[in-house]
């Protein structure tokens, strides 16, 4: 069981990539009801019924905010479209073949490569394999995932296949 286990979790760790926004190539299409540019603070926001998708993973959320590079700081003072940060609020939740991960909220620290998803932090692969708890830290680039939970303990049902 204990292999198993480390197994499960390792197979999260190594294939879930940066399900928000490019750290590598990768096409972003992003969908909303709408959707609010502010040059000033370098941000785009999209609400109502957000889908963000890139390389076959799809996230959705009722709100998803984009902060991009200052442009004082490109070497020539050009605006370029940088993506700095992302984060998704509300009903957060990112879909990649049979895994999903659901949260209340998702930060994604793009020149850092990792993620923070917070609040009643599921994880399932497949129909019944489920980590739970409240905060997961996830290092993309070093396929590094730690999950806690803030009150009471992280939970895990790992079933084996038949």
């Amino acid at each position: 069981m204990r292999l198993f286990m480390t197994l499960f979790i390792a197979v999260v760790l190594v294939t879930t990539q940066a399900p928000v926004v490019a750290h590598a190539q990768g096409f972003l299409d992003v969908q909303s009801d709408n959707l609010s540019i502010d040059n000033k603070t370098s941000s785009a926001v999209f609400t109502g019924n957000v889908v963000v998708e890139r390389d076959g993973v799809v996230m959705t959320a009722d709100h998803v905010k984009v902060l991009y590079k200052d442009p004082a700081d490109d070497e020539e003072g050009q605006r370029r479209d940088d993506v700095e940060q992302v984060e998704a609020t509300g009903n957060v939740k990112i879909v990649d073949g049979q895994r999903t991960i659901t949260a209340t909220k998702a930060l994604y620290d793009v020149p850092e490569d990792n993620m923070t998803l917070t609040g009643d932090v599921i994880v399932t692969e497949g129909r019944e394999n489920t980590i739970s708890g409240t905060k997961m830290l996830y290092d993309i680039s070093q396929g590094l995932i730690t999950i806690s939970a803030e009150a009471g303990r992280v939970k895990a049902k790992l079933v084996p296949s038949k």
